[in-house]
């Protein structure tokens, strides 16, 4: 909108995020597919990827429909337990903390599968694995730096072992999004160093001494080498040794096997498709906007592909609208759209000014988005398939082959058939 435009431009940087949660709304959103409760892995996985990204999005629009997400998420109630009053962060941390307990240093290596221990020094290891994930462990091969998957940067002090017990798939990251932190944070400071015994059992596996795993590590772990006659020996830290956390793991899972109330997150977050939908008919009201606002509705009509019958007609009926304009009599609204968009960021006197490679990647990034049965969806990809051949011209669209006029005038020209076919839609809302 030309008064504040604000609230609907967005950043380059932001693209790749605001694509992420259109995606999990596809993906995980209460209109499209019913999910089951053994799907709670795939969310928990894809939510903490969520929150990840989240402080990249600085849109306003955008931001606020992530933190209403989260908001409704943090609430979402469970039965996992008899007798517990559990919301989504408890099962949320009981999942992060399964995988956590439950170590693969090299998968298939056959070590490491046998009992996937990791090592300890015998002489200080707690044979808690709830204090290794909250609060943080010495590696045997770090000496005294701390590490543990909630509890510090592992990444921090190197060394090879500290690197492969969590890595990715690995275990999901302790949430940093401001409403998922702070219920998070509120959860873990109430338990302390004692979770409840009905959610975590947190004692490890005993320790054992293990030459295997000795001579599978040899690089990394701390010993003593000498060569004689008879060739090259080794002797080994005299406190290493092996545990592992297969017991915690199992018992999260039984944990995690009850949760199968899940499915219910796709009502209670269901609001921010209500809140999209407004802003769509507010866009759609408005007396007049900019390229860039038509940049924001453009994904902001991706969203609504995965609202609920209604949403969606709505979208199919923005995108076929006949949208004519000089140059283009006979194009419909999603076609002026992208049109629109590609001319607005290539404009060599504009603020983004991209070249044709980034025009391309953000087809094809779209192109990815458009995966959908739905009749508005299958518009859309037509429109992207289309101009990403377009694209393959030299200087497209700011040399424009298949049509006449310079730049600028096709740019007035294709906003204006924007403007006078969202009255046109405007006019049949309810």
């Amino acid at each position: 909108m030309t008064t504040p435009t604000d609230p609907y431009v967005l950043a380059e940087s932001e693209l790749g995020a605001i694509r992420q949660f259109i995606t999990f709304q596809r993906n995980y959103g209460p209109y499209l597919r019913q999910l089951a409760g053994s799907d709670y892995a795939g969310y928990c996985d894809d939510a903490a990827r969520l929150d990840a990204s989240y402080a990249q999005v600085q849109n306003a629009s955008f931001r606020q429909w992530l933190d209403l997400y989260f908001d409704k998420l943090m609430t979402t109630p469970s039965d996992a337990v008899a007798g517990m009053s559990l919301v989504f962060p408890h099962l949320y941390i009981v999942y992060a903390f399964g995988k956590a307990c439950y170590i693969d240093i090299i998968p298939g290596d056959g070590i490491s599968d046998v009992g996937r221990h990791f090592p300890v020094r015998a002489s200080t290891w707690t044979s808690d694995m709830w204090l290794t994930f909250a609060h943080g462990y010495a590696s045997i091969d770090l000496g005294s730096d701390a590490f543990g998957p909630w509890a510090g940067n592992p990444a921090n002090g190197g060394g090879y072992l500290n690197l492969q017990i969590y890595k990715d798939p690995g275990v999901p990251r302790r949430p940093t999004s401001p409403a998922w932190k702070q219920a998070t944070d509120d959860i873990l400071a109430g338990w302390g160093d004692n979770p409840p015994g009905t959610l975590v059992s947190r004692a490890s596996g005993p320790i054992v001494r293990n030459d295997a795993y000795n001579r599978a590590f040899s690089y990394e772990l701390p010993k003593y080498s000498w060569t004689d006659a008879n060739g090259a020996h080794d002797i080994y830290d005299p406190d290493l040794g092996w545990s592992d956390g297969l017991a915690a793991a199992a018992f999260a899972q039984q944990i995690l096997n009850g949760w199968t109330d899940f499915p219910k997150l796709q009502q209670t977050t269901a609001d921010v498709w209500t809140a999209q939908l407004e802003t769509a008919h507010a866009l759609l009201r408005a007396p007049d906007l900019t390229a860039e606002d038509y940049f924001f509705l453009l994904h902001l009509l991706f969203a609504l592909t995965t609202g609920d019958l209604p949403t969606r007609h709505l979208a199919e009926t923005i995108a076929q609208t006949d949208a004519p304009s000089r140059a283009l009599p006979n194009e419909n609204f999603i076609n002026q759209l992208i049109y629109l968009v590609l001319m607005m960021l290539a404009d060599p006197f504009g603020s983004r000014a991209w070249p044709s490679p980034k025009l391309q990647q953000l087809i094809a990034n779209l192109q990815g988005m458009a995966v959908g049965t739905d009749g508005a969806s299958r518009l859309i990809q037509t429109g992207l398939d289309s101009f990403a051949k377009k694209l393959t011209v030299a200087g497209y669209p700011v040399q424009d082959p298949f049509v006449s006029g310079n730049l600028g005038d096709r740019q007035s020209d294709t906003l204006g058939a924007l403007d006078a076919a969202r009255k046109t839609i405007a006019a049949n809302l309810t």
